[in-house]
């Protein structure tokens, strides 16, 4: 009896052995999923790092793929444990084939990054801030390295100070009244040093090496009479006036034709007192005439003004204050690309290829350029990589300058013979510009906007003789128009506030500002006007207008009301859009017709939140709706609740566009909010919301 309970309590344990080992194996398998697809993931995050543009960093792909190793490290340790709990052959066999097959998919990718790692080793890292492990190993591998440079240095600044030590006491022995060795002597000496001696290879061409050199080595106290002709050509060294742009020049120069010559080094000295400017002069100031005194000289100079750092920030700067290319100017291009040929030439000798200034550089030309030329340059440039670019800009602009002089003479010959022609046929003889030609007022030799007859005139009468003798309305200069001006972004009318283009000396009041065309009565005025003084809201929305590279924004009155849109010629001077001949117009107002003679422009108009433009034509006219106060929708919209989540803007400026039906597809309602009785409704149209009511 007592055998038999033992045998029932074993049984149980028999029979859930096996269920245990197997419950083992499913649990396992789950993992071996998780494992799998954490696979799959990483995979194909690292087949997308690799194929994106631009390029990955290459910390962030060396931390995927040990993330990915480390996965399949413990994808192992799973299946090992697996194959310790199954005891069925094929499932074992197919147990390590699922092993085999995970790791080999891992191991693909993961040698396609070592191999994008590697080609891409001459790059400059930028990936400091990827990961704090990979930080900590760049800087144990510098540490490691500068320490390493830092022996050799050290060892070799050993042997050279032993060196200096013997030719010093060399130098000692030798009584002040006789002459020092000889200078060929001397320099075969340093050409040559003693066994154990190691001379830096020269690798590129440094032009102040030889001032580098005259640092480290003392100077005899005398040297050979220089002879006449060298004498008379040392009056040719220029003065260096502390530009580190002429630096170079001012180094190779006294270096030719002084320090390499046999004379003694207080004459030396004495040059090179004369050839500094007063600034840098002061930098040596105190120095007698001894060798001592000028390698110390030497090497205050070329620690001032001969850093790299300060060579290449000066060029950078040089190359940035290049004016910008204008429209329509066809010789401003070929001055901008002989402006930078040297300096960007030199910017890229100084920086190794790749750098980060070198994009931000190339960014900085491309904005320089007119729209014509930007959009040759894009479409050359298109298949370049990003550090090509600032390799080829330099040729391709030389390319392209050419080929607008050669268009510019064949334009130029056919202006000339045009004018030839023209003086032939009124009988008169075509005379060459004279640049300093006298006022076109009173005929004195003074500009006309410094003339006195001009200054005591009334406004009306400037004017007039402004739009006679061609004059600017904006700087009274006679070479160009106010479209043109180069002043058109900082000056203004300052008097009374007035903000207009034009200058202080033009401004009249409003009831005076009509220049052409009968002026309309008082009623007839208060017709377009007649609903600024409602408390309402009369559709006024804020646009961006653009032309030629220029965009700002504005305020619009949205008016079906009105058949023709109208545009103000302050917006038309801050576009620089060149104004056509006035044609005759019959206004239609309310009361009668109007005729009057006005121009038409046509520019691009978007809405603020919008990317998509359309083409805009509209009359000019001095103002539109001056009268018109702005209103404040902070306060106002919040006081309603059908207009509070709308993206309504302030539109605190003068009105200067007025849109009319002649429009009417910028004007299509899309959305219309309305509220109570008595309350403004707000309509989305493709300019964006108009609130009217």
């Amino acid at each position: 009896m007592a055998t038999k309970d033992a045998l029932s309590l074993l049984e149980p344990i028999e029979v859930e052995e096996p269920m245990d080992a197997r419950a083992g194996i499913r649990f396992l398998q789950k993992k071996m999923s998780i494992k799998k697809r954490s696979i799959t993931l990483q995979l194909k995050d690292l087949q997308s790092d690799l194929a994106s543009s631009p390029k990955r960093s290459r910390t962030a792909l060396r931390h995927k793929s040990a993330a990915l190793k480390k996965v399949v490290s413990e994808l192992r340790g799973i299946v090992d444990e697996a194959l310790e709990l199954e005891e069925d052959e094929e499932e074992l066999i197919k147990l390590e084939e699922y092993f085999v097959r995970e790791q080999s998919r891992a191991l693909i990718i993961i040698g396609e990054v070592d191999e994008h790692i590697e080609e891409r080793l001459d790059e400059a890292s930028t990936s400091f801030h990827s990961g704090q492990t990979a930080l900590e190993q760049y800087r144990d591998q510098e540490r490691n390295r500068i320490r390493s440079e830092l022996e050799k240095i050290q060892a070799q600044a050993r042997i050279t100070k032993e060196l200096e030590g013997e030719l010093n006491s060399k130098l000692e022995q030798l009584d002040l009244g006789e002459r020092a060795q000889d200078f060929d002597e001397y320099e075969a000496t340093l050409k040559n040093p003693p066994l154990g001696v190691s001379r830096r290879p020269k690798t590129t061409f440094n032009p102040t090496e030889w001032m580098e050199s005259t640092l480290s080595n003392n100077l005899p106290n005398t040297f050979h009479a220089p002879s006449p002709s060298r004498s008379s050509i040392r009056s040719e060294v220029p003065v260096f006036d502390g530009n580190p742009l002429n630096f170079m020049n001012w180094a190779n120069m006294f270096e030719s034709l002084v320090h390499n010559t046999h004379c003694s080094v207080a004459e030396k000295m004495g040059l090179l007192r004369a050839s500094l400017g007063h600034v840098c002069l002061k930098l040596i100031d105190g120095f007698t005439n001894s060798p001592a005194d000028y390698g110390e000289a030497l090497k205050l100079i070329l620690h001032r003004y001969g850093d790299p750092q300060e060579l290449r920030r000066a060029h950078l700067q040089a190359l940035r204050d290049i004016p910008r290319v204008r429209d329509g100017d066809p010789k401003n291009f070929p001055s901008f690309a002989d402006g930078i040929q040297g300096h960007l030439r030199v910017v890229i000798r100084l920086l190794p290829r790749g750098d980060g200034l070198l994009t931000v550089l190339m960014d900085e030309l491309s904005h320089k350029m007119d729209r014509e030329h930007f959009f040759h340059w894009d479409n050359f440039a298109k298949d370049l990589e990003e550090d090509e670019k600032i390799h080829a800009f330099g040729d391709w602009a030389m390319e392209r300058a050419r080929r607008d002089r050669y268009f510019q003479s064949d334009v130029s010959e056919g202006t000339r013979n045009r004018n030839k022609l023209k003086a032939q046929v009124n009988g008169i003889e075509s005379k060459p510009v004279d640049r300093s030609k006298p006022c076109q007022i009173c005929r004195g030799m003074h500009k006309e906007k410094n003339c006195e007859k001009f200054k005591i005139a009334p406004t009306p009468k400037k004017r007039e003789m402004a739009r006679n003798f061609g004059l600017c309305y904006l700087c009274l200069e006679s070479d160009h128009y106010s479209s043109i001006c180069p002043h058109i972004n900082t000056w203004s009318c300052r008097k009374d506030g007035c903000g207009g283009s034009h200058h202080s000396w033009l401004h009249m009041e409003k009831d005076n500002t009509k220049e052409v065309g009968p002026s309309p009565k008082k009623n007839d005025s208060s017709v377009q006007l007649n609903s600024v003084h409602r408390n309402g809201c009369l559709g006024v929305i804020p646009v961006l207008c653009s032309f030629n590279n220029r965009e700002f924004m504005v305020n619009a009155l949205v008016d079906e009301g009105s058949d023709t849109s109208v545009v103000s010629e302050s917006l038309v001077t801050k576009l620089g859009i060149r104004r056509p001949k006035k044609t005759a117009v019959r206004l239609n107002l309310v009361s009668k017709e109007v005729d009057q003679h006005l121009s038409s422009v046509k520019f691009d108009i978007r809405g603020p939140l919008s990317h998509d433009r359309s083409s805009f034509q509209a009359l000019v006219l001095t103002q539109v709706c001056p009268n018109l106060k702005p209103l404040s929708w902070n306060k106002k919209k919040n006081e309603l609740a059908h207009l509070e989540d709308l993206p309504l803007m302030e539109c605190d400026q003068q009105v200067d566009v007025l849109i009319g039906l002649d429009h009417g597809d910028l004007l299509v309602p899309l959305e219309v909010r309305k509220g109570g009785p008595e309350e403004p409704y707000a309509m989305r149209c493709k300019l964006g919301w108009v609130v009217r009511g």
